[in-house]
Protein backbone atom coordinates (compact mmCIF):
# COMPACT_ATOMS: atom_id res chain seq x y z
CA UNK A 1 0.00 0.00 0.00
CA UNK A 2 1.02 3.97 -0.74
CA UNK A 3 3.43 4.94 1.99
CA UNK A 4 2.92 8.00 3.87
CA UNK A 5 4.72 10.93 2.22
CA UNK A 6 7.44 12.89 4.08
CA UNK A 7 8.12 16.09 1.63
CA UNK A 8 10.24 17.64 3.94
CA UNK A 9 12.82 14.62 4.48
CA UNK A 10 12.89 13.25 0.93
CA UNK A 11 15.97 10.62 0.22
CA UNK A 12 17.70 11.78 -2.25
CA UNK A 13 17.76 8.60 -3.72
CA UNK A 14 13.74 9.49 -4.64
CA UNK A 15 15.17 12.85 -6.27
CA UNK A 16 14.89 13.16 -9.73
CA UNK A 17 16.45 15.38 -11.29
CA UNK A 18 16.61 14.00 -15.15
CA UNK A 19 13.09 13.91 -17.46
CA UNK A 20 14.41 10.46 -18.97
CA UNK A 21 14.50 8.96 -15.53
CA UNK A 22 11.28 8.86 -15.01
CA UNK A 23 9.24 6.41 -17.32
CA UNK A 24 6.00 7.97 -16.95
CA UNK A 25 7.51 10.96 -18.79
CA UNK A 26 9.93 9.78 -21.06
CA UNK A 27 8.12 6.94 -22.23
CA UNK A 28 5.21 9.25 -23.95
CA UNK A 29 7.94 11.85 -24.84
CA UNK A 30 9.76 9.40 -26.14
CA UNK A 31 7.17 7.87 -28.42
CA UNK A 32 6.23 11.58 -29.83
CA UNK A 33 9.68 12.24 -30.56
CA UNK A 34 10.13 8.83 -32.10
CA UNK A 35 6.73 9.21 -34.59
CA UNK A 36 5.18 6.56 -32.59
CA UNK A 37 2.65 8.74 -31.50
CA UNK A 38 1.32 11.45 -34.68
CA UNK A 39 0.84 14.56 -32.14
CA UNK A 40 0.27 18.46 -32.98
CA UNK A 41 2.45 21.42 -33.13
CA UNK A 42 1.16 21.59 -29.46
CA UNK A 43 2.33 19.32 -27.80
CA UNK A 44 5.51 19.20 -29.53
CA UNK A 45 5.81 22.28 -28.23
CA UNK A 46 5.20 21.24 -24.62
CA UNK A 47 7.54 18.66 -24.45
CA UNK A 48 9.93 21.21 -25.74
CA UNK A 49 9.17 23.78 -22.66
CA UNK A 50 9.52 20.67 -20.35
CA UNK A 51 12.91 19.66 -21.58
CA UNK A 52 13.98 23.17 -21.25
CA UNK A 53 12.79 24.01 -17.83
CA UNK A 54 14.30 20.24 -16.99
CA UNK A 55 17.62 21.51 -18.71
CA UNK A 56 18.13 23.94 -16.02
CA UNK A 57 18.78 22.08 -13.29
CA UNK A 58 16.21 23.72 -10.97
CA UNK A 59 13.50 20.95 -10.78
CA UNK A 60 13.18 17.63 -9.67
CA UNK A 61 10.80 14.81 -9.59
CA UNK A 62 9.22 12.77 -6.81
CA UNK A 63 9.75 9.43 -7.81
CA UNK A 64 8.68 7.85 -4.46
CA UNK A 65 5.15 9.42 -4.82
CA UNK A 66 5.14 8.76 -8.49
CA UNK A 67 5.48 5.45 -7.38
CA UNK A 68 2.80 5.62 -4.31
CA UNK A 69 0.02 7.43 -6.58
CA UNK A 70 0.56 4.94 -9.46
CA UNK A 71 0.00 1.95 -6.70
CA UNK A 72 -4.09 3.32 -7.35
CA UNK A 73 -4.52 2.14 -10.22
CA UNK A 74 -5.48 -1.20 -9.50
CA UNK A 75 -8.27 0.18 -7.73
CA UNK A 76 -10.02 1.96 -10.70
CA UNK A 77 -12.14 0.29 -13.29
CA UNK A 78 -9.56 1.62 -15.89
CA UNK A 79 -5.67 2.31 -16.39
CA UNK A 80 -4.01 5.51 -17.14
CA UNK A 81 -3.28 6.06 -20.80
CA UNK A 82 0.46 7.14 -21.61
CA UNK A 83 -0.81 10.94 -22.10
CA UNK A 84 -2.57 10.76 -18.67
CA UNK A 85 0.46 9.22 -16.85
CA UNK A 86 2.63 11.83 -17.96
CA UNK A 87 0.36 14.83 -17.26
CA UNK A 88 -0.62 13.56 -13.98
CA UNK A 89 3.49 13.44 -13.15
CA UNK A 90 4.26 16.58 -14.13
CA UNK A 91 1.45 18.07 -12.63
CA UNK A 92 1.86 16.56 -9.17
CA UNK A 93 4.86 15.29 -8.70
CA UNK A 94 7.76 17.74 -10.35
CA UNK A 95 8.70 20.37 -7.54
CA UNK A 96 11.21 23.50 -7.20
CA UNK A 97 14.43 23.08 -5.70
CA UNK A 98 14.38 26.46 -4.05
CA UNK A 99 11.42 26.22 -2.33
CA UNK A 100 9.64 22.82 -3.03
CA UNK A 101 6.70 24.21 -4.52
CA UNK A 102 5.40 22.29 -7.26
CA UNK A 103 6.36 23.75 -10.87
CA UNK A 104 3.10 23.31 -12.40
CA UNK A 105 0.21 23.79 -10.15
CA UNK A 106 -2.17 24.10 -12.72
CA UNK A 107 -3.01 21.74 -15.30
CA UNK A 108 -5.13 22.48 -18.24
CA UNK A 109 -6.36 19.42 -20.80
CA UNK A 110 -7.89 20.22 -24.00
CA UNK A 111 -8.84 17.11 -26.15
CA UNK A 112 -11.87 15.72 -28.36
CA UNK A 113 -14.92 14.75 -26.28
CA UNK A 114 -14.99 11.22 -25.23
CA UNK A 115 -11.40 10.82 -24.51
CA UNK A 116 -11.86 10.00 -20.43
CA UNK A 117 -11.23 13.68 -19.18
CA UNK A 118 -13.43 12.87 -16.18
CA UNK A 119 -11.68 9.32 -15.69
CA UNK A 120 -8.21 11.55 -15.22
CA UNK A 121 -9.74 13.74 -13.08
CA UNK A 122 -11.78 11.17 -10.62
CA UNK A 123 -8.26 9.29 -10.33
CA UNK A 124 -6.07 12.70 -9.50
CA UNK A 125 -8.51 13.08 -6.98
CA UNK A 126 -8.62 10.05 -5.42
CA UNK A 127 -5.10 10.02 -5.07
CA UNK A 128 -4.50 14.21 -3.85
CA UNK A 129 -6.94 12.75 -0.91
CA UNK A 130 -4.50 10.31 0.89
CA UNK A 131 -1.75 10.60 2.55
CA UNK A 132 0.47 10.12 0.02
CA UNK A 133 -0.33 13.51 -0.94
CA UNK A 134 0.17 14.18 2.98
CA UNK A 135 -1.71 17.26 3.47
CA UNK A 136 -4.46 17.29 6.21
CA UNK A 137 -7.78 18.87 5.20
CA UNK A 138 -6.83 19.13 1.31
CA UNK A 139 -10.46 19.85 -0.12
CA UNK A 140 -10.85 19.18 -4.00
CA UNK A 141 -14.18 21.18 -5.50
CA UNK A 142 -15.46 20.16 -8.57
CA UNK A 143 -16.65 22.65 -10.67
CA UNK A 144 -19.37 23.11 -13.54
CA UNK A 145 -21.79 25.51 -14.77
CA UNK A 146 -24.41 22.52 -14.78
CA UNK A 147 -24.98 20.11 -11.99
CA UNK A 148 -24.85 16.89 -13.20
CA UNK A 149 -21.87 17.73 -15.49
CA UNK A 150 -20.28 19.18 -11.78
CA UNK A 151 -21.45 15.38 -10.25
CA UNK A 152 -19.10 13.41 -12.93
CA UNK A 153 -15.94 12.41 -11.77
CA UNK A 154 -17.61 12.33 -8.05
CA UNK A 155 -20.07 10.07 -9.55
CA UNK A 156 -17.02 7.78 -10.67
CA UNK A 157 -15.13 7.47 -7.57
CA UNK A 158 -18.53 7.24 -5.11
CA UNK A 159 -19.68 4.36 -7.14
CA UNK A 160 -16.52 2.76 -7.34
CA UNK A 161 -17.00 2.60 -3.90
CA UNK A 162 -20.39 1.93 -3.45
CA UNK A 163 -19.98 -1.19 -5.22
CA UNK A 164 -16.81 -2.42 -3.05
CA UNK A 165 -17.33 -0.99 0.04
CA UNK A 166 -15.42 -3.84 1.62
CA UNK A 167 -12.28 -2.49 0.50
CA UNK A 168 -13.31 1.39 1.38
CA UNK A 169 -14.78 1.39 4.34
CA UNK A 170 -12.16 1.42 6.66
CA UNK A 171 -10.58 4.47 5.18
CA UNK A 172 -13.23 6.70 3.73
CA UNK A 173 -16.89 7.59 4.24
CA UNK A 174 -18.98 8.16 1.07
CA UNK A 175 -22.34 9.73 0.39
CA UNK A 176 -23.86 11.33 -2.73
CA UNK A 177 -22.93 14.90 -1.43
CA UNK A 178 -19.29 14.20 -0.21
CA UNK A 179 -16.20 11.60 -0.31
CA UNK A 180 -14.34 11.98 2.65
CA UNK A 181 -10.56 10.24 3.90
CA UNK A 182 -10.47 9.20 7.24
CA UNK A 183 -6.97 10.03 7.54
CA UNK A 184 -6.59 13.10 5.86
CA UNK A 185 -10.38 14.59 6.73
CA UNK A 186 -10.08 15.31 3.26
CA UNK A 187 -12.92 16.23 1.33
CA UNK A 188 -14.53 16.01 -2.57
CA UNK A 189 -17.75 18.05 -3.35
CA UNK A 190 -19.41 19.37 -6.80
CA UNK A 191 -20.16 22.69 -7.03
CA UNK A 192 -22.43 24.50 -9.74
CA UNK A 193 -22.73 27.86 -10.63
CA UNK A 194 -25.66 28.23 -7.73
CA UNK A 195 -24.12 31.46 -4.87
CA UNK A 196 -24.79 29.50 -1.57
CA UNK A 197 -22.59 26.87 -3.38
CA UNK A 198 -19.70 28.91 -3.48
CA UNK A 199 -19.34 30.39 0.07
CA UNK A 200 -16.59 29.64 2.36
CA UNK A 201 -14.67 27.64 -0.22
CA UNK A 202 -11.14 26.43 1.19
CA UNK A 203 -9.97 24.27 -1.78
CA UNK A 204 -6.69 22.53 -1.73
CA UNK A 205 -7.36 21.97 -5.07
CA UNK A 206 -10.53 23.09 -8.10
CA UNK A 207 -11.80 21.64 -11.10
CA UNK A 208 -13.59 23.64 -13.75
CA UNK A 209 -15.00 21.09 -16.03
CA UNK A 210 -16.02 22.52 -19.78
CA UNK A 211 -14.18 25.43 -19.24
CA UNK A 212 -16.09 26.48 -22.63
CA UNK A 213 -19.46 26.62 -21.21
CA UNK A 214 -18.49 29.36 -18.65
CA UNK A 215 -19.69 32.71 -20.42
CA UNK A 216 -17.12 34.83 -18.24
CA UNK A 217 -14.36 35.25 -15.70
CA UNK A 218 -16.83 35.91 -12.66
CA UNK A 219 -17.31 32.08 -11.75
CA UNK A 220 -14.00 31.07 -12.35
CA UNK A 221 -12.31 33.74 -10.08
CA UNK A 222 -14.80 32.53 -7.30
CA UNK A 223 -14.56 29.06 -7.13
CA UNK A 224 -10.61 29.77 -7.46
CA UNK A 225 -10.45 32.32 -4.12
CA UNK A 226 -10.15 29.74 -1.57
CA UNK A 227 -6.96 28.05 -3.26
CA UNK A 228 -3.93 28.82 -1.41
CA UNK A 229 -5.31 29.26 2.30
CA UNK A 230 -2.88 27.63 4.82
CA UNK A 231 -2.68 24.21 5.19
CA UNK A 232 -0.49 21.01 6.78
CA UNK A 233 0.97 18.27 6.43
CA UNK A 234 0.97 14.66 8.32
CA UNK A 235 3.97 16.01 10.47
CA UNK A 236 1.86 19.71 11.49
CA UNK A 237 4.52 21.68 9.04
CA UNK A 238 2.78 24.63 6.49
CA UNK A 239 2.33 23.12 3.59
CA UNK A 240 -0.17 24.16 1.07
CA UNK A 241 0.54 23.31 -2.68
CA UNK A 242 -2.74 24.88 -4.64
CA UNK A 243 -3.32 22.66 -7.50
CA UNK A 244 -6.24 23.70 -10.29
CA UNK A 245 -7.25 21.11 -13.19
CA UNK A 246 -9.21 22.94 -15.73
CA UNK A 247 -10.33 20.62 -19.07
CA UNK A 248 -12.60 21.80 -22.04
CA UNK A 249 -13.49 20.70 -25.41
CA UNK A 250 -13.88 23.20 -27.81
CA UNK A 251 -17.84 24.82 -28.59
CA UNK A 252 -19.49 27.87 -29.97
CA UNK A 253 -18.94 30.57 -27.59
CA UNK A 254 -16.21 33.00 -28.42
CA UNK A 255 -14.71 35.39 -26.42
CA UNK A 256 -15.00 34.13 -23.21
CA UNK A 257 -12.53 32.16 -20.62
CA UNK A 258 -11.73 29.59 -23.49
CA UNK A 259 -10.28 31.66 -25.68
CA UNK A 260 -8.26 33.35 -23.20
CA UNK A 261 -7.15 29.81 -22.06
CA UNK A 262 -6.44 28.88 -25.40
CA UNK A 263 -4.20 32.27 -26.65
CA UNK A 264 -2.06 31.96 -23.29
CA UNK A 265 -0.99 28.73 -24.35
CA UNK A 266 -0.03 29.87 -27.98
CA UNK A 267 1.61 32.76 -26.13
CA UNK A 268 3.39 30.00 -23.76
CA UNK A 269 4.17 27.50 -26.27
CA UNK A 270 5.21 29.28 -29.52
CA UNK A 271 6.31 33.04 -28.04
CA UNK A 272 8.10 32.45 -25.15
CA UNK A 273 6.22 33.89 -22.08
CA UNK A 274 6.56 32.41 -18.98
CA UNK A 275 4.26 29.82 -17.95
CA UNK A 276 3.34 31.28 -14.51
CA UNK A 277 2.88 27.66 -12.95
CA UNK A 278 0.19 26.76 -15.82
CA UNK A 279 0.82 23.73 -17.78
CA UNK A 280 -0.74 23.12 -21.13
CA UNK A 281 -1.70 20.18 -22.89
CA UNK A 282 -3.72 20.96 -26.01
CA UNK A 283 -4.76 18.68 -28.23
CA UNK A 284 -6.80 18.99 -31.57
CA UNK A 285 -5.66 19.23 -35.45
CA UNK A 286 -3.52 21.62 -36.76
CA UNK A 287 -5.84 22.61 -39.13
CA UNK A 288 -9.27 21.17 -40.76
CA UNK A 289 -7.80 19.65 -43.63
CA UNK A 290 -5.96 17.06 -41.51
CA UNK A 291 -9.42 15.48 -40.93
CA UNK A 292 -9.65 13.38 -43.97
CA UNK A 293 -6.58 11.59 -42.96
CA UNK A 294 -7.57 8.85 -39.66
CA UNK A 295 -4.22 8.47 -38.53
CA UNK A 296 -4.54 12.43 -37.68
CA UNK A 297 -7.32 11.57 -35.15
CA UNK A 298 -5.68 10.95 -32.60
CA UNK A 299 -3.90 14.47 -32.56
CA UNK A 300 -7.12 15.27 -30.89
CA UNK A 301 -8.48 12.28 -29.32
CA UNK A 302 -5.03 11.11 -27.83
CA UNK A 303 -7.46 8.25 -26.36
CA UNK A 304 -8.40 6.87 -29.42
CA UNK A 305 -6.04 3.69 -30.01
CA UNK A 306 -7.61 2.57 -26.65
CA UNK A 307 -11.21 3.32 -27.24
CA UNK A 308 -12.63 1.18 -29.84
CA UNK A 309 -16.18 2.47 -29.02
CA UNK A 310 -14.20 6.25 -29.34
CA UNK A 311 -13.35 5.19 -32.79
CA UNK A 312 -16.24 3.55 -34.07
CA UNK A 313 -18.10 6.61 -33.22
CA UNK A 314 -16.13 9.47 -34.39
CA UNK A 315 -15.86 7.61 -37.68
CA UNK A 316 -19.83 7.31 -37.78
CA UNK A 317 -19.80 11.40 -36.54
CA UNK A 318 -17.33 12.00 -39.65
CA UNK A 319 -19.21 10.12 -42.21
CA UNK A 320 -21.92 12.42 -41.82
CA UNK A 321 -19.61 15.60 -41.48
CA UNK A 322 -18.06 14.46 -44.87
CA UNK A 323 -21.14 14.21 -46.45
CA UNK A 324 -22.46 17.84 -44.93
CA UNK A 325 -20.03 19.93 -43.38
CA UNK A 326 -22.40 22.55 -42.98
CA UNK A 327 -24.72 20.79 -40.57
CA UNK A 328 -22.73 18.37 -39.22
CA UNK A 329 -19.65 21.55 -38.14
CA UNK A 330 -20.00 20.61 -34.81
CA UNK A 331 -17.83 17.00 -36.03
CA UNK A 332 -14.81 19.42 -35.80
CA UNK A 333 -15.78 21.49 -32.80
CA UNK A 334 -16.30 18.69 -30.41
CA UNK A 335 -14.41 16.14 -31.72
CA UNK A 336 -11.24 17.77 -33.36
CA UNK A 337 -11.14 20.44 -31.48
CA UNK A 338 -11.02 22.96 -33.56
CA UNK A 339 -13.20 26.44 -33.86
CA UNK A 340 -15.91 26.42 -36.08
CA UNK A 341 -15.87 29.32 -38.09
CA UNK A 342 -18.75 31.47 -37.71
CA UNK A 343 -19.28 32.16 -41.47
CA UNK A 344 -21.71 31.81 -44.25
CA UNK A 345 -22.74 28.71 -46.02
CA UNK A 346 -24.51 27.77 -49.22
CA UNK A 347 -27.51 26.10 -49.20
CA UNK A 348 -26.02 23.09 -50.68
CA UNK A 349 -23.37 22.57 -53.49
CA UNK A 350 -24.52 23.56 -57.38
CA UNK A 351 -24.10 20.06 -58.23
CA UNK A 352 -26.80 19.35 -55.41
CA UNK A 353 -28.87 22.07 -57.03
CA UNK A 354 -28.32 20.94 -60.86
CA UNK A 355 -29.85 17.54 -59.51
CA UNK A 356 -33.15 18.88 -58.83
CA UNK A 357 -33.97 18.68 -62.55
CA UNK A 358 -35.14 15.96 -62.40
CA UNK A 359 -38.40 15.13 -64.32
CA UNK A 360 -42.03 15.27 -62.78
CA UNK A 361 -44.69 12.74 -63.01
CA UNK A 362 -47.75 13.61 -64.85
CA UNK A 363 -49.99 16.11 -63.63
CA UNK A 364 -52.64 13.19 -63.69
CA UNK A 365 -50.50 11.37 -60.71
CA UNK A 366 -49.59 13.81 -58.91
CA UNK A 367 -53.72 14.63 -58.54
CA UNK A 368 -53.73 10.95 -57.13
CA UNK A 369 -51.37 12.24 -54.18
CA UNK A 370 -51.24 14.61 -51.23
CA UNK A 371 -49.52 17.75 -51.19
CA UNK A 372 -48.85 20.59 -48.98
CA UNK A 373 -49.16 24.04 -50.54
CA UNK A 374 -46.49 26.70 -49.48
CA UNK A 375 -46.15 30.31 -50.12
CA UNK A 376 -43.80 33.23 -49.34
CA UNK A 377 -45.91 36.53 -50.08
CA UNK A 378 -44.01 38.72 -47.41
CA UNK A 379 -43.71 41.88 -50.08
CA UNK A 380 -46.70 42.62 -52.19
CA UNK A 381 -44.14 44.57 -54.49
CA UNK A 382 -41.40 42.84 -55.00
CA UNK A 383 -41.61 39.02 -55.23
CA UNK A 384 -43.49 35.99 -54.38
CA UNK A 385 -43.49 32.19 -54.89
CA UNK A 386 -45.93 29.52 -54.12
CA UNK A 387 -44.55 25.56 -53.98
CA UNK A 388 -46.71 22.44 -54.12
CA UNK A 389 -44.54 19.23 -52.41
CA UNK A 390 -45.57 15.98 -52.92
CA UNK A 391 -43.84 12.65 -51.13
CA UNK A 392 -43.74 9.60 -53.06
CA UNK A 393 -42.81 6.79 -50.45
CA UNK A 394 -42.15 4.14 -53.07
CA UNK A 395 -39.37 5.76 -54.48
CA UNK A 396 -38.06 7.83 -51.73
CA UNK A 397 -38.33 10.85 -53.91
CA UNK A 398 -39.81 14.31 -53.29
CA UNK A 399 -42.05 16.46 -56.01
CA UNK A 400 -42.58 19.88 -56.48
CA UNK A 401 -44.65 22.16 -58.51
CA UNK A 402 -43.93 25.67 -58.27
CA UNK A 403 -44.12 29.08 -59.92
CA UNK A 404 -42.88 32.75 -58.79
CA UNK A 405 -44.02 36.02 -59.49
CA UNK A 406 -41.65 39.71 -59.43
CA UNK A 407 -43.18 43.04 -59.40
CA UNK A 408 -42.00 44.97 -62.47
CA UNK A 409 -42.64 48.05 -60.11
CA UNK A 410 -40.17 46.35 -57.27
CA UNK A 411 -37.49 48.57 -56.31
CA UNK A 412 -34.99 46.13 -56.43
CA UNK A 413 -36.24 45.47 -60.67
CA UNK A 414 -32.96 47.12 -61.94
CA UNK A 415 -30.79 45.16 -59.87
CA UNK A 416 -31.83 41.69 -60.81
CA UNK A 417 -30.17 40.13 -63.78
CA UNK A 418 -32.18 40.96 -66.78
CA UNK A 419 -31.16 38.05 -68.79
CA UNK A 420 -32.10 35.74 -66.09
CA UNK A 421 -35.57 37.49 -65.84
CA UNK A 422 -36.29 36.78 -69.57
CA UNK A 423 -34.93 32.96 -68.84
CA UNK A 424 -37.75 32.16 -66.41
CA UNK A 425 -40.01 33.80 -68.57
CA UNK A 426 -39.50 31.49 -71.35
CA UNK A 427 -39.63 28.72 -69.02
CA UNK A 428 -42.72 29.56 -67.72
CA UNK A 429 -41.90 29.59 -64.11
CA UNK A 430 -41.84 33.26 -63.35
CA UNK A 431 -44.75 35.47 -63.94
CA UNK A 432 -43.85 39.31 -64.75
CA UNK A 433 -46.14 41.58 -62.88
CA UNK A 434 -47.31 44.82 -64.52
CA UNK A 435 -48.73 46.64 -61.73
CA UNK A 436 -48.20 48.18 -58.42
CA UNK A 437 -47.84 45.04 -56.13
CA UNK A 438 -48.78 40.97 -56.68
CA UNK A 439 -52.30 40.74 -56.16
CA UNK A 440 -52.84 37.72 -53.61
CA UNK A 441 -56.20 36.51 -56.21
CA UNK A 442 -53.13 35.85 -58.94
CA UNK A 443 -51.56 33.09 -56.24
CA UNK A 444 -54.68 31.07 -55.74
CA UNK A 445 -55.92 31.84 -59.20
CA UNK A 446 -52.41 29.54 -59.70
CA UNK A 447 -53.03 27.04 -57.36
CA UNK A 448 -56.74 26.40 -58.57
CA UNK A 449 -55.80 25.46 -61.71
CA UNK A 450 -53.96 21.85 -60.88
CA UNK A 451 -57.06 20.41 -58.89
CA UNK A 452 -54.43 19.10 -56.58
CA UNK A 453 -55.22 17.33 -53.02
CA UNK A 454 -53.63 19.72 -50.08
CA UNK A 455 -53.63 18.63 -47.04
CA UNK A 456 -51.87 21.57 -45.31
CA UNK A 457 -51.27 25.25 -46.30
CA UNK A 458 -48.22 26.90 -45.25
CA UNK A 459 -48.06 30.36 -45.22
CA UNK A 460 -45.36 33.28 -43.33
CA UNK A 461 -47.98 34.52 -40.66
CA UNK A 462 -47.06 38.41 -41.55
CA UNK A 463 -48.89 38.49 -44.89
CA UNK A 464 -51.50 35.67 -44.17
CA UNK A 465 -54.36 38.53 -43.26
CA UNK A 466 -53.53 39.69 -47.12
CA UNK A 467 -53.88 36.20 -48.20
CA UNK A 468 -56.52 34.97 -46.14
CA UNK A 469 -59.64 36.58 -47.85
CA UNK A 470 -57.90 35.56 -51.37
CA UNK A 471 -58.52 31.64 -50.16
CA UNK A 472 -61.84 32.15 -48.31
CA UNK A 473 -63.46 33.64 -51.39
CA UNK A 474 -61.85 30.18 -52.89
CA UNK A 475 -63.65 28.31 -50.77
CA UNK A 476 -60.64 27.42 -48.67
CA UNK A 477 -61.62 27.57 -44.57
CA UNK A 478 -59.17 29.73 -43.39
CA UNK A 479 -59.74 29.57 -39.51
CA UNK A 480 -59.27 25.82 -39.83
CA UNK A 481 -55.93 25.09 -38.01
CA UNK A 482 -55.57 21.74 -39.03
CA UNK A 483 -55.45 22.72 -42.90
CA UNK A 484 -53.58 26.27 -42.16
CA UNK A 485 -49.92 26.49 -40.65
CA UNK A 486 -48.72 29.95 -39.55
CA UNK A 487 -44.75 29.40 -40.46
CA UNK A 488 -42.64 30.49 -37.68
CA UNK A 489 -38.44 31.12 -38.01
CA UNK A 490 -38.42 28.15 -35.53
CA UNK A 491 -40.50 26.10 -37.77
CA UNK A 492 -38.07 26.80 -40.61
CA UNK A 493 -35.09 26.23 -38.59
CA UNK A 494 -35.91 22.59 -38.24
CA UNK A 495 -36.54 22.01 -41.89
CA UNK A 496 -32.83 22.91 -42.64
CA UNK A 497 -31.41 19.10 -41.86
CA UNK A 498 -34.64 17.06 -43.74
CA UNK A 499 -33.78 20.04 -46.63
CA UNK A 500 -30.23 19.14 -46.81
CA UNK A 501 -30.86 15.73 -46.77
CA UNK A 502 -32.80 16.02 -49.72
CA UNK A 503 -30.44 17.79 -51.20
CA UNK A 504 -27.28 15.63 -50.48
CA UNK A 505 -29.44 12.21 -51.80
CA UNK A 506 -30.70 13.78 -55.12
CA UNK A 507 -34.02 13.04 -53.32
CA UNK A 508 -35.27 16.30 -55.33
CA UNK A 509 -37.62 16.16 -58.55
CA UNK A 510 -38.21 19.79 -59.30
CA UNK A 511 -38.43 19.43 -63.31
CA UNK A 512 -36.43 21.88 -65.12
CA UNK A 513 -36.70 24.84 -63.32
CA UNK A 514 -33.89 27.27 -63.70
CA UNK A 515 -35.74 29.80 -61.38
CA UNK A 516 -35.99 27.49 -58.61
CA UNK A 517 -32.19 27.08 -59.16
CA UNK A 518 -31.88 30.42 -58.93
CA UNK A 519 -33.61 30.97 -55.80
CA UNK A 520 -31.88 27.85 -54.20
CA UNK A 521 -28.70 29.47 -55.32
CA UNK A 522 -29.19 32.58 -54.00
CA UNK A 523 -29.63 31.29 -50.30
CA UNK A 524 -27.14 31.09 -47.73
CA UNK A 525 -27.10 29.48 -44.05
CA UNK A 526 -25.74 31.60 -41.43
CA UNK A 527 -25.66 30.96 -37.74
CA UNK A 528 -28.27 31.39 -35.57
CA UNK A 529 -29.09 30.80 -31.34
CA UNK A 530 -27.61 27.76 -29.41
CA UNK A 531 -25.20 26.60 -32.13
CA UNK A 532 -28.67 26.41 -35.25
CA UNK A 533 -28.76 27.92 -38.57
CA UNK A 534 -31.05 29.95 -40.28
CA UNK A 535 -31.49 31.13 -44.38
CA UNK A 536 -31.14 34.21 -45.46
CA UNK A 537 -30.36 35.90 -48.71
CA UNK A 538 -27.31 36.14 -50.35
CA UNK A 539 -27.82 39.85 -51.14
CA UNK A 540 -31.16 41.41 -50.80
CA UNK A 541 -31.32 43.42 -53.90
CA UNK A 542 -30.35 41.35 -56.54
CA UNK A 543 -30.60 37.51 -55.48
CA UNK A 544 -34.24 36.79 -54.49
CA UNK A 545 -34.88 33.63 -52.31
CA UNK A 546 -38.90 33.56 -52.49
CA UNK A 547 -39.22 30.65 -54.28
CA UNK A 548 -37.29 28.50 -52.33
CA UNK A 549 -38.44 29.18 -49.46
CA UNK A 550 -41.72 28.77 -50.53
CA UNK A 551 -40.47 25.17 -50.86
CA UNK A 552 -39.20 25.82 -47.32
CA UNK A 553 -42.57 26.49 -45.98
CA UNK A 554 -44.11 23.72 -47.23
CA UNK A 555 -41.69 21.51 -45.88
CA UNK A 556 -42.74 22.39 -42.15
CA UNK A 557 -45.27 20.40 -42.99
CA UNK A 558 -44.12 17.52 -45.02
CA UNK A 559 -44.83 15.25 -42.14
CA UNK A 560 -48.30 15.69 -42.73
CA UNK A 561 -47.79 13.59 -46.29
CA UNK A 562 -48.57 9.71 -45.30
CA UNK A 563 -47.41 6.48 -46.65
CA UNK A 564 -50.89 5.99 -48.27
CA UNK A 565 -49.90 2.41 -48.49
CA UNK A 566 -50.01 1.75 -44.45
CA UNK A 567 -52.22 4.62 -43.80
CA UNK A 568 -55.76 2.76 -42.43
CA UNK A 569 -57.74 6.30 -42.76
CA UNK A 570 -56.94 8.86 -45.72
CA UNK A 571 -56.71 12.46 -44.42
CA UNK A 572 -59.34 14.72 -45.83
CA UNK A 573 -58.27 16.80 -48.07
CA UNK A 574 -59.42 20.43 -49.68
CA UNK A 575 -59.28 19.91 -53.40
CA UNK A 576 -58.91 22.80 -55.64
Amino acid sequence: MPRKSQPQKTKQSHLCKDVKQCPEIWDYFKAIKQKKIRTNKHIKALVSLVEREFAKGEIYIRLDEVENYMSFEILFPFKLMPWEKCAFVLHNCVRKISDESLRWPDLYLYLGRGNGKNGYASFEFFCLMTPVNGIVRYDIDTCATAEDQAKTSFNDIFEMMDSHPEIYQDKWTWTKERIVNKTTKSVLRYRTNSPKSKQGLRSGMVYLDEVEEFDDWGNIRVFRTGLGKQKFDMDGNARSDPRSLMTSTNGDKRGGPLDKYLNDADEILFNGVFDNGTLFFIYSLNDKEEVHDQKNWIMANPSIDYFKSLKDEIEKEYAEYKKDPVTNSSFMSLRMNLPVEKKEDPVTSWENIQATNQELPPLEELRKMPCILGVDFTKTTDMAGACFTFRDFEKNKYYTVKHAWLCRKSGDWDHINQDAIKTFEMNDCLTVIDDVEIYPELIVEWALSFKFNIVMLAVDSYRWSTLREAFEHAGFNASDKELVKLVRPSDIMLTIQPINSIFVNHQLCAGDDPCFRWSINNTKLIPAANGNYKYDKIERRSRKNDLFMAYVHSMTCVDKLVDNRRATVVPEVWTF
